[in-house]
Order: structure tokens, then C-alpha cells, then sequence
């Protein structure tokens, strides 16, 4: 939470990683980013640095790159927070930011393919969460060769299957 520098590596990182993903030849060149904020409170938020380094780099450095910014879960502390921030919001990206607060699976389902979220996401009762989220995120090899090999042959699967359906 508090390593400023570490947090905005990992952001990179993960930016990078789904930039390698996209298609753009076959013409999937943008992205949509969830965010999940089920359990956030203000004591698991980042500092006010690190929002603003993260707001900066996704603005100036991936302008063209972001579909739809999906923001599911979302508590009142993180309204209140987002409401400080979003001066600092280019317009064209503030346009593309959704807050799903209710019935997030069907609001979701007019924005991204469901198939292509895990369902821990859809419903956050950790009860709920199967065992195709582990197709999502695996830690025992996400950070390894194996794991972006692994992550790209998922994210063609799930690409066949979004064309077939």
C-alpha cells in the first residue's frame, strides 16, 4: 500500500502486459479496466501521491489505449475520494469512467463480455468465486515467463470464444 514507487511499477507492469495482449490487427486495440474496489476502505487506500502518479501515467502515457474504466463496488469513502481527484481528470478519460453500484453483472454485460471477467468480480461473496477465476490470476506463476505465456494463450481462448458467441 505504502510503497509509492512499487505500486506504480506494478502499475506499468500489469499496463504493459495487457497492451501485449491486445489485437490490434485484428482490431482490439483498446482496453477496459475494472476496478474492484469490494472491501476498500481508507485504511487499505492508497496516499494521495500515488492516485494522482497513477492517474498521470494512465492519462499521459496510455491516452489511446482505455475503452472503459469500470469501477465495481465502489464504497462512499471511495466517492468521496474520487470526487477530490476528478478535477485532475481529463474529460476525454472522465467519459469513460462507469461506477456499477447495483446489479453489477447485468450493468457490466452492456459494457464487456462476461465471459471475460472472473465471477468473483460479478459477485464479491468470496463464497461465490469458482475455479475459472484461478484462470484469471494464478500467483504461483503470474510473475513468471510461464505465467504471461499462460496469461496470452487465456486471453486468445477468451477472444475465440467471445467471436463464436
Amino acid at each position: 500500500k505504502n510503497d509509492h514507487d512499487g505500486n506504480l511499477r506494478h502499475l506499468v507492469y500489469q499496463l504493459e502486459r495487457a497492451v501485449t495482449c491486445l489485437d490490434e490487427d485484428g482490431g482490439v486495440g483498446k482496453m477496459t479496466v475494472i476496478l474492484d474496489l469490494f472491501n476498500y476502505s481508507s485504511s487499505n487506500a492508497p496516499p494521495m501521491k500515488t492516485s494522482r502518479a497513477t492517474l498521470d501515467i494512465l492519462q499521459n502515457h496510455y491516452p489511446e489505449r482505455l475503452s472503459k474504466f469500470v469501477i465495481v463496488h465502489a464504497p462512499w469513502i471511495f466517492y468521496a475520494f474520487f470526487k477530490i481527484i476528478s478535477p485532475f481528470i481529463d474529460k476525454v478519460t472522465a467519459s469513460k469512467i462507469l461506477f456499477i453500484k447495483d446489479d453489477a453483472e447485468n450493468t457490466m454485460a452492456t459494457s464487456v463480455s462476461l465471459a471475460r471477467i472472473p465471477s468473483s468480480i460479478l459477485s464479491p461473496d468470496l463464497s461465490t468465486a469458482d475455479a475459472n477465476d484461478a484462470l484469471f490470476f494464478n500467483p504461483d506463476i503470474y510473475f513468471t515467463q510461464e505465467g504471461e505465456e499462460e496469461q496470452q494463450t487465456l486471453m486468445q481462448q477468451v477472444r475465440r470464444e467471445t467471436l463464436h458467441v
